[in-house]
């Protein structure tokens, strides 16, 4: 494969170009922001990752809780609870006072 003579030339000036930079403050800065936005972001994603898994856990226990409902019904009829001390009033009851 032949190169052109103009490609070889640009290949060396563009070797000989001082790259210009900013300085070390300037970059440290910059470093520490962008880290301090990534870890931002992650906490984000942590925080959304643990809600997913709460809110299914809410899910699951709500469908426990409506089969245990519909269990107690038909043994029971549709009845109001104390769930402080168990006792249980027929809705019947309550409705017809």
């Amino acid at each position: 494969m032949v190169v052109p003579f103009d490609y070889i030339r640009y290949i060396c000036d563009y070797n000989q170009i001082k790259m210009k930079k900013i300085t070390e403050e300037e970059l440290m800065s910059i470093r520490q922001l962008n880290q301090s936005v990534v870890d931002l972001k992650n906490s984000i994603a942590d925080y959304e990752i643990k809600k997913h898994y709460a809110m299914q856990q809410i899910m699951h226990r709500a469908a426990e809780l409506n089969k245990l409902n519909e269990e107690i019904e038909s043994k029971y009829g549709s009845i109001n609870i104390n769930l402080e001390t168990g006792e249980y009033d027929n809705q019947e009851d309550i409705s017809g006072s």
